[in-house]
């Protein structure tokens, strides 16, 4: 049996939108790749999720749900969609 992970928030504590960076997001498009996203562990920091690592809270997306976009994409104020 696969178990499906949880997706993480799409905002941070902060209120920080973890796929475009904006403080209090509420861009359609990133709603929308957020709830259509499925995550899986980090490979990086193999979920633990320290500092340096840019996954969110030690999940990283597999999917996304805009067309011709990476699905993650590190960049320096979020995810790139």
């Amino acid at each position: 049996m696969i178990r499906r992970l949880a997706r993480p928030p799409r905002l941070t504590f902060a209120d920080i939108c973890i796929w475009c960076g904006q403080f209090g997001c509420t861009d359609s498009e990133c709603v929308a790749s957020h709830n259509d996203s499925t995550w899986r562990i980090c490979p990086d920091c193999r979920g633990t999720a320290p500092g340096w690592c840019m996954c969110a809270y030690g999940l990283v997306p597999t999917t996304s749900a805009v067309p011709d976009r990476p699905a993650w994409a590190p960049l320096e104020s979020g995810w790139a969609r």
